[in-house]
Parts: structure tokens; sequence; C-alpha cells
């Protein structure tokens, strides 16, 4: 059943119980096959004990995360299948949900998060989980990696850098973008495993959120930490990062730019500048925000790789099951950006640079993954550019690059 075939006139509450039935169906077969995929696998990790080896992990775990609902983000996610499709093919707009194309989805094999991806010497994004079950991304380049939010639970953590690829003894700072639960409830817990790797990364958070949370808080004596400040430039591992503030119901919540230039190459051409060095790369970053601001669209622009909220359909909102405040508080300045905003926005972030898109924080009960697909997608067609568009998930890990 697609959420499409009920337009605003004929929905109704029968209509709706109807789709999240035949929704919630499809997640339970695909849960299913996950289960039974973990059932064969040979994990060697726990939640309370992490194999303290410094080699690229071999633990095949579950993802299914343990971490609760944030306290105000409890809405928005999504529990779909959701990898990576590589292609060097840019000559059509590519669509795609769970590494295929969203007009051959039937009856064919889903590419697993692991698969190979041709080889870049830039900026990688690995989105481990997105949504209001756990938040967590990591921003990789060849010198270093950053971790953004950590919501997960640990063992989901570490599960899913394997699934990518990713050896988490990379990681030389964490960013905090705010303190709801969902963004930092594993934050703790995996600190301490990363310590027993001999990782002791970097706490980059606001004062603000710093201290209106526990869970960071917590942290104040584990490790360093370092304030972030919105409208600032950092330099973190190894990568400009561009902070901007957010619209949010947090205490503050902001988004990033990152830019990365290969020094290596360009040793070899040294009279390139950043902003036309082939050898350069970058990555814009926003969720949980309301609206973007002027200086937001600014950072956020002329990036290679852009990762933006998607979180809700406006229609499903309006008919869904959520009480008047709630469906208010998503949808408002300092809720959550829907399809068709994030499709507004992305129209005056296009540039030539950039290749990939992929929407953040899809809403479980308020959003279907083809309807973000559709509106960004349908954005990037009407512009006739060669974009890729696809989702992040909120139990698998998904990588662009």
């Amino acid at each position: 059943m697609r959420y499409e075939d009920l337009d605003a006139e004929s929905a109704n509450t029968k209509e709706y119980i109807m789709m999240r039935r035949a929704l919630d169906a499809e997640r339970e077969r695909a849960r299913a096959a996950e289960a039974k995929a973990r059932q064969s696998s040979k994990s060697t990790f726990c939640d309370d004990e992490v194999d303290t080896r410094t080699d690229a992990m071999k633990a095949r775990t579950g993802s299914e995360s343990k971490v609760g609902d944030g306290e105000v983000d409890t809405c928005e996610d999504v529990r779909v299948d959701q990898t990576n499709a590589p292609s060097n093919d840019r000559a059509d707009v590519r669509i795609d949900y769970a590494g295929i194309s969203i007009n051959d989805r039937e009856d064919v094999d889903v590419m697993p998060a692991s698969a190979s991806i041709p080889a870049r010497r830039g900026i990688a994004l690995h989105v481990l989980g997105s949504g209001s079950k756990g938040n967590a991304a990591i921003v990789e380049t060849p010198d270093n990696a950053i971790l953004i939010d950590c919501g997960l639970s640990k063992k989901d953590f570490l599960a899913r850098c394997d699934a990518v690829g990713f050896d988490p003894t990379r990681i030389s700072a964490i960013l905090i973008t705010h303190e709801h639960n969902d963004h930092v409830n594993g934050l703790g817990v995996t600190v301490r495993g990363l310590a027993k790797m001999g990782v002791h990364p970097v706490l980059y958070v606001t004062r603000a959120s710093h201290d209106a949370s526990t869970a960071i808080r917590a942290l104040d004596d584990m490790l360093e930490m370092r304030p972030l400040v919105a409208g600032e430039e950092y330099t973190i591992a190894g990568m400009l990062t561009q902070v901007f503030a957010t619209s949010h119901d947090a205490a503050a919540s902001v988004g990033f730019g990152f830019s990365w230039e290969d020094r290596a190459a360009n040793a070899l051409e040294p009279c390139r500048t950043s902003a036309t060095n082939e050898h350069a790369d970058s990555l814009g970053y926003v969720t949980d925000t309301g609206t973007l601001s002027p200086l937001a669209l600014e950072v956020l622009s002329n990036r290679r790789l852009l990762a933006i909220e998607s979180n809700h359909d406006a229609h499903m909102l309006e008919i869904g099951p959520y009480p008047s405040y709630l469906k208010r508080r998503i949808a408002g300045d300092h809720g959550h950006l829907g399809n068709a905003q994030a499709a507004d926005m992305l129209e005056t972030l296009l540039s030539d640079r950039l290749e990939q898109i992929i929407g953040m924080h899809l809403s479980e009960t308020n959003n279907l993954p083809d309807l973000p697909l559709d509106a960004l997608g349908s954005t990037v067609a009407r512009n006739d550019h060669p974009a890729r568009v696809q989702v992040a998930a909120q139990w698998k890990p998904v990588t662009i690059r």
C-alpha cells in the first residue's frame, strides 16, 4: 500500500489504520529477516563489555537499539531497511531507497551496507542511525573521523560501524548537535567503550546543551571538552568546521559545514585555491530544525554532500494520531523540517558541486520513505540536476561518499 493512494478527501481513520498496518507488516518482515541474519553471525560484542583490540572490528551484531525515545522527539523515527548503492554513472537523476532505483524496488536483492563503494579520497558520511530512537553519524576523511551525536547503544554503535567498514579507533572528535536524549543517550557508554580501545576523542558541545544534559555533564571528568559557538569556525580532525544555529526546541541546537583538503595531492598542485581545488571536499549537515536561517543556507550551500532533515509529510501529520499540541510542535518553526520544506530548501542549495543528497530524521508515524524521496527527487529532476537522492534510516546504516 502506498500513501500516495490516499488523497486529502479520501483519507479517514480507517484508511489511515489500514495503511499503517500494511507498513508495519512490511517492517516486521524486514526485521525478521534481519534477526535471521543475526543468528548466523559471530558476534563478540555486548553492551557491557567491549573487545579492546584496535584492529578493524570483526564482530557482526544486530542493530536494534535499546535506547529509549527522546524526551521530546518521541515520534520522529523510521524502521526501514536502508543501505547505499553506489554508482559512477551520473547521467540521469537517481532516486534510491535501500540501494535500488525507485522504479525497480520489487523482486530485487538489497545491497548490504558493507558492500564495496568506489574509492575516493574525500569525505564519507556514515549515517549509523537517524530518527527519534537514536541518532549517530560519522564524518570520515583519509586523515581522521568525527562522530556527530551518539543516541545509539554501544552495541549498535559498534555493530553499525562494522557494517559500513569503519574502524571506530579513527574517531578523534565528537560533535553534539543538541542535548535531546535521542542524540546523547548512548554517549557515555560509547565513550567508555572507545576508551577501552585506547581512543579518547575531544568532545565539542555548546555551553547551553552541556548545562542542560546530565548525560553530557557526566563526561566532564572523562574526556576533554571544548565549547561550540554558533557562527564560529573551527579546525576539528583536520576539517574546517563551520557551526550555525538551528531552530529547535532545545537549550541550543546547531548544524555543521565540513571542508577537507587532500594536502598530499595539493602538494603536487600548490597553486589551486580551496574554492576551485578538485582535491577539496565538503559536506553540509543539518537535522532537527523547523527553519533554516540565512547563515545556515550560506554554510550548507556549494557542498558536494548534503544531509538535510526531511522529517514528516504534512498531510500524514495532519490526519495522524498525535495530539494537536504535538502536531503544532513538529510542524512549527522550532520543530522539524517536513518533506515539502526540505524540497524548497534544496532548491536554494542546488549547485554544480552537489553530488549526493540524503534525507534525514524520517518520522515513522508521519512519513514514508517514498515521500521524501519523491519530494527531494522532484526538485532535483525539475532543475535537471544530476545529484543522487537517498534517505537515511533508523535501524540500518547507510554511507554516502
